[in-house]
């Protein structure tokens, strides 16, 4: 909306990009750190399904947690 590639009547299908940053349920954080090279976040999917969503700050707070 904001650099007017879409309007607020067109359907989310139109407005929806593609989903970038997938990552295996199975994949390891360093598998994870490398799509936050190129993304924002980390898309966790698991037999097709989108089941989470991992930020930076959620991989932090998980290994200092490991300590």
């Amino acid at each position: 909306l904001v650099d007017q590639q879409c309007a607020p009547t067109d359907s989310v299908e139109q407005a929806a990009a593609d989903l970038g940053g997938r990552v295996d349920i199975d994949d390891s954080l360093t598998v994870v750190q490398s799509v936050f090279d190129d993304e924002n976040v980390a898309v966790v999917v698991e037999e097709g399904d989108v089941t989470g969503v991992i930020s930076k700050i959620d991989v932090i707070e998980y290994l200092a947690t490991k300590h």
